[in-house]
């Protein structure tokens, strides 16, 4: 098995006094995550996270979960088959709570 390393993660205030990580990825992008919301990532997937593309050409920020690769904006937000994540400041890599929100399918 492959180790790698861990890039460190940099915290910073935010605007409204909250702690946000700037989280390094692949492809020399960078995501930011509320700091809670990262400690729950970092629980249920690698700490390795990774810029990945879709078929549409957007890059987002993505983990291992152990069965596979997962956009880390669907697991914040417990997305099921059928909904979609909407980035209301149609920025893919910021994942802040405020930023996201779900369509399509049983939002519920």
């Amino acid at each position: 098995m492959i180790k790698r390393r861990t890039k460190t993660p940099i915290r910073e205030p935010s605007d409204d006094g909250a702690t946000i990580i700037r989280i390094p990825l692949t492809r020399g992008k960078f995501a930011i995550i509320e700091r809670d919301d990262w400690e729950y990532i970092k629980r249920v997937g690698s700490p390795n996270a990774f810029a990945d593309r879709s078929h549409f050409g957007r890059v987002y920020a993505a983990v291992w979960t152990g069965r596979r690769n997962e956009m880390i904006a669907r697991i914040l937000l417990k997305a099921k088959r059928g909904q979609r994540v909407r980035y209301s400041n149609g920025d893919t890599l910021d994942l802040r709570r405020a930023n996201l929100s779900l369509v399509g399918g049983s939002v519920q």
